[in-house]
């Protein structure tokens, strides 16, 4: 094997002067120098490789910086999207629960007025059926149930009436009006407008107020008269 001088000039045996203070001589083989530099090809190449793919990640990134800004500009907008639909849809529920409130109170204005057939039937009811809001309907149920049951409960009052003022016109010994008050208590219209807080008030729920207080004012020797309320309820009967 020739040895050669690196960074030097003439044969192999020259020496390379370092300073002044020490010579120092580098000796290399040829093969040697020929790995060298095959290495130092082959790191350049590498490093033409690691170049070129970090220009591509790079305009990679870019383009990707492009499309997450695209996307979060998107996103941004969705979101704004989003918060007016639910305040729309808030809004819109906000006025059909008033809407169905509105429904409810008009339909309930029935009870408070002498019955007629069309009203209930057409009006009434068709206004509570159309609520949409079912805590709503649900939390006013027993208005629903009296206008369901106004022409049931006004008949079923008439049928008593009749049958307790002829029960105690019949028998003139009775002391009071105990037994007939005990079969009031037990009608379905009486426990269905007392289930109503507001039931004195109705049309249906005065009268039988009314009549429980005639009954309970009943004494021996006294006139039961129920005919003014018969003929009362009898004429809404006449509207269908």
């Amino acid at each position: 094997m020739t040895p050669i001088a690196l960074f030097a000039q003439g044969n192999e045996n020259q020496k390379l002067q370092v300073d002044s203070a020490q010579n120092v001589t580098v000796m290399i083989s040829v093969e040697k120098l020929t790995a060298l530099e095959n290495s130092r090809a082959d790191l350049d190449k590498e490093l033409k490789a690691a170049n070129k793919k970090i220009l591509e990640l790079q305009e990679t990134i870019q383009k990707d910086s492009v499309t997450i800004r695209k996307n979060s500009d998107c996103i941004s907008r969705l979101k704004t999207d989003s918060l007016s639909l639910h305040n729309t849809e808030k809004k819109l529920k906000e006025q059909l629960l008033i809407s169905d409130k509105c429904l409810i109170n008009m339909a309930s204005n029935f009870l408070y007025i002498p019955y007629e057939s069309f009203s209930i039937d057409s009006i009434a009811i068709r206004s509570f059926e159309s609520v949409s809001d079912n805590a709503l309907r649900e939390r006013h149920r027993i208005r629903y149930t009296l206008l369901k049951n106004y022409q049931r409960d006004l008949v079923a009052i008439v049928s008593f009436l009749k049958t307790q003022q002829e029960e105690l016109r019949r028998n003139p010994f009775n002391n009071d009006a105990n037994e007939a008050i005990s079969v009031l208590h037990k009608e379905l219209f009486y426990i269905s407008y007392h289930q109503y807080d507001d039931w004195q008030s109705t049309f249906l729920g005065n009268k039988i107020a009314i009549i429980e207080n005639r009954l309970k004012s009943f004494k021996k020797n006294t006139k039961l008269d129920f005919n003014d309320i018969i003929i009362s309820l009898e004429n809404c009967l006449k509207t269908e």
